[in-house]
This record gives C-alpha cells, sequence and structure tokens, in this order.
C-alpha cells in the first residue's frame, strides 16, 4: 500500500505539472494576442491621428469639404467601434481574422461598408486636386 502512495504521488506531480504547463500556454497565448490587438488599435489611432491633422491643413479655406471628411472619418471610426463591439459580444467566431480573409458575414458587411468610406474620402481628396 505504501508503493501505491508513491505512485499516486509521482502521477499527482506529473499531472499538476502538465497541467499547469497547458495554463500556463494558454495565458501566453491571450496576453499575445491582447498585445498585438493592442499594437493595431494604437497603429490604426495614430494613423487617423495624422489624416485629421492633414486634413484639418488642407482644408482650412474649404469649410463644406472640412466639414465633409470629418463626417467621413466619424464614419470609418463608427463603423470601426461597432464592429469591435460585435467582435467582443459574439467572440472569437466573428473576430477580425489576423492576416487572414474576410469569410464571415459580419467582417464581410464591415469591409463593404469601410471600403465604401475610404473610396468616399479618397474622392473628396480627388476634387481638391483637381
Amino acid at each position: 500500500q505504501a508503493m501505491l502512495f508513491d505512485l499516486e504521488g509521482v502521477v499527482a506531480s506529473v499531472l499538476t505539472f502538465a497541467l499547469g504547463t497547458v495554463a500556463a500556454q494558454g495565458v501566453f497565448a491571450l496576453w499575445q494576442r491582447q498585445v498585438d490587438i493592442r499594437r493595431c488599435l494604437l497603429k490604426e489611432f495614430f494613423l487617423l491621428e495624422v489624416l485629421t491633422q492633414q486634413q484639418v491643413k488642407l482644408f482650412r479655406r474649404d469649410k463644406p469639404r472640412m466639414r465633409r471628411a470629418a463626417a467621413l472619418l466619424e464614419r470609418y471610426n463608427e463603423e470601426l467601434s461597432a464592429s469591435l463591439r460585435h467582435s467582443c459580444v459574439f467572440g472569437a467566431a466573428h473576430s477580425i481574422p489576423m492576416g487572414g480573409s474576410s469569410t464571415t458575414p459580419v467582417w464581410a458587411e464591415h469591409w463593404r461598408n469601410q471600403q465604401s468610406t475610404v473610396l468616399e474620402m479618397s474622392d473628396l481628396l480627388s476634387e481638391v486636386s483637381d
């Protein structure tokens, strides 16, 4: 019976070590995903900040176009925020595919909306160069 008790101790310690390793890997993967998402959001934030500053410089004498540009940026941000909120509510099945395609209906709709907003921004900028 003493040998059985020693065997249980060895098995318990091996299982504890294995489960601890799996848990640590899971936590590290989640932490890395959070860091990647934060990096992407900060990059986009800084790009939008630069775009906003450049639009103010570009349209400072053309107030109607500046208002139109501001409305387009606001629409872009609202769509992005709505998509991120949807992702947080519905989880990974609807999350942004990291480096993949937008095959889920939610993200296909998101990219269509974002593409139309970006095309309108491009049209607005091309009007300035005319």
